[in-house]
């Protein structure tokens, strides 16, 4: 015994069976937004990295945070929602509820840690005209034929726990990034610790 279900559209001023082109369309738009949603989901947790990223299963009513992670609501949100922690749940009828696993907080009780990228004339703060100075002005006795020899001889443009290049645009960043040779005329900027490895290997060679 077979059944045959018939699907109806309403076209326009009547109602009858669909055809074809119709139906295809429907499950056409419904894969294109299925698709969309997705796609604006892994964005948004490329964003922010899946470690930051917790779940909410509205059909389970579970709201996952990750082991150990700290789910953020708006406080007035918060209010609005009922939880039940697992190993304590008493059962009302009727009442949804969502199963937490993790913790829920306030997000106006929580601090917010800026996080701010340093310049880098912040870990690099002197010019060479600046390194020779403060050098020389500690041990006159070297001469500036010394602090160039010892750039040089140690390749401490080349390490970064020394100085690093002050590129004039993105452009010429970008070209050292992809042939390791900085532009010519390109200054190098120095840190403490150059000051003290210039120091100390001229002192070693007198």
């Amino acid at each position: 015994m077979f059944v045959y279900h018939h699907l109806f559209y309403r076209y326009a001023g009547r109602t009858e069976v669909i055809q074809y082109s119709e139906l295809a369309s429907i499950i056409a738009n419904r894969i294109k937004e299925n698709n969309e949603q997705w796609l604006n989901k892994v964005k948004k947790i490329g964003e922010v990295g899946p470690s930051n990223v917790g779940i909410l299963d509205t059909v389970s009513g579970i709201v996952e945070a990750g082991q150990g992670t700290t789910l953020l609501m708006d406080k007035d949100l918060v209010k609005k929602i009922g939880f039940i922690k697992e190993g304590k749940f008493t059962e009302k009828n009727g009442a949804k509820v969502l199963k937490l696993v993790g913790s829920v907080q306030p997000i106006n009780t929580v601090e917010i840690e800026k996080v701010i990228k340093k310049r880098l004339t912040d870990e690099y703060p002197y010019s060479y005209k600046k390194l020779e100075k403060i050098i020389r002005g500690r041990h006159p006795e070297i001469k500036q034929s010394h602090i160039h020899a010892a750039i040089r001889e140690n390749d401490l443009k080349n390490n970064s726990d020394y100085s690093a290049y002050n590129f004039r645009n993105k452009d010429h960043e970008e070209e050292y990034k992809k042939t390791g040779v900085a532009k010519s005329g390109t200054p190098s900027i120095y840190n403490d610790r150059a000051i003290e490895f210039i120091t100390k290997v001229i002192k070693e060679q007198k």
